[in-house]
């Protein structure tokens, strides 16, 4: 889908995924009204019209489905349904907030090399119709990863090692030098942001990018990150429940740090199940919170996040394609692979 955003809706839960790319996001959001796809003021067949001027010959210009699908109107509740498809400049990367969903566009390129053209690509924000409300500030061509993160900030990283915190409304607020590398995945733990960089490093930072803590512990690229939480436990509780930071990298290794400030961010725990670099990590933030890991072979597996216990593996085939993105819902994950391939699990 490059160069495309997919929105799909979960016909069994309110939620709304964006695909695009190698990325998705996942959006919570008010039940969805279904309607048809001509509108009212549309013309007959055979004929277009403009406004302030008479109808033309000709066929009618195709109308933009917003949502129909016949699985849903049979009563089918176990799929989901494309709700809106956008053709735009490539995306780089994407997340979301309950109400809108955030990406980085521009042409693709490698890290360190000019964009074709010398387009500078863009970051915006749009809403569940897939419209733009907002162009924020930074160019897109540069991101490499976002998050929105609770107290409304959004969290930039970039391949040239900065990450930027700008406001909603796309007003800049912090800069800081954060790798000297590309800054691979950002994620937010209770007391700390934490972002990971192909310079080996994973860094602890405040709510005002003041950095708190390095932590070493890769001995190459960390792609991934994720940040498993639990709703209603105590702060002091969260070290122990494992609600701090997953790191994943190209070593094949996932490490488990504190998220606790008190406890230094301390390194919890080694993971060494995979023989191929980890690419992908997601945290499934439910009453058992899980983690999903994916690396480069093909192999998906699902930790337990308190114990670290593995739940589920899921073994590729021989010309298995491997996952590059995973999105979580508290009822649902969704991976998407690099044949474009999109699986959901329960």
């Amino acid at each position: 889908v490059l160069g495309s955003v997919v929105l799909l809706t979960v016909a069994s839960s309110n939620e709304l995924v964006g695909v695009g790319g190698a990325c998705m996001a996942t959006i919570k959001q008010p039940p969805l009204r279904y309607t048809s796809s001509t509108p009212r003021s549309a013309p007959r067949s055979g004929t277009a019209s403009t406004p302030g001027s008479a109808p033309r010959s000709g066929p009618a210009r195709p109308q933009p489905q917003k949502a129909v699908n016949q699985h849903q109107r049979s009563g089918d509740t176990s799929v989901a349904h494309c709700i809106l498809r956008l053709d735009a400049l490539p995306v780089r990367y994407m997340c979301a907030d309950e109400r809108s969903v955030y990406l980085a566009e521009a042409p693709l390129r490698h890290a360190g090399h000019p964009t074709p053209g010398g387009h500078t690509g863009r970051l915006t924000a749009r809403d569940r119709n897939g419209r733009v409300t907002k162009q924020l500030a930074g160019a897109g061509n540069a991101l490499s990863c976002l998050l929105v993160t609770r107290d409304e900030r959004i969290w930039a990283g970039s391949f040239d090692g900065l990450v930027r915190i700008c406001r909603l409304d796309g007003r800049p607020l912090h800069e800081a030098r954060a790798h000297s590398d590309c800054v691979h995945a950002i994620a937010e733990a209770m007391e700390a942001v934490f972002s990971s960089g192909g310079d080996f490093l994973v860094r602890a930072w405040s709510a005002s990018l003041v950095p708190l803590r390095t932590l070493r512990a890769h001995s190459s690229g960390v792609h991934c990150l994720a940040a498993p939480a639990w709703v209603g436990i105590g702060l002091s509780s969260f070290s122990e429940a494992g609600c701090g930071a997953w790191s994943g990298g190209d070593d094949g290794v996932v490490h488990v740090w504190s998220g606790s400030e008190a406890a230094g961010f301390a390194h919890i725990a080694c993971i060494d199940d995979f023989g191929a670099p980890v690419r992908v990590l997601a945290a499934q933030n439910c009453a058992s919170p899980r983690v999903w890991a994916a690396d480069v072979s093909g192999a998906l597996r699902v930790y337990d996040a308190r114990s670290r216990s593995v739940l589920r593996t899921v073994r590729p085939g021989p010309t298995a394609p491997p996952t590059t993105c995973i999105a979580c819902s508290t009822t649902a994950v969704w991976t998407g692979d690099a044949a474009g391939c999109i699986t959901v699990y329960d």
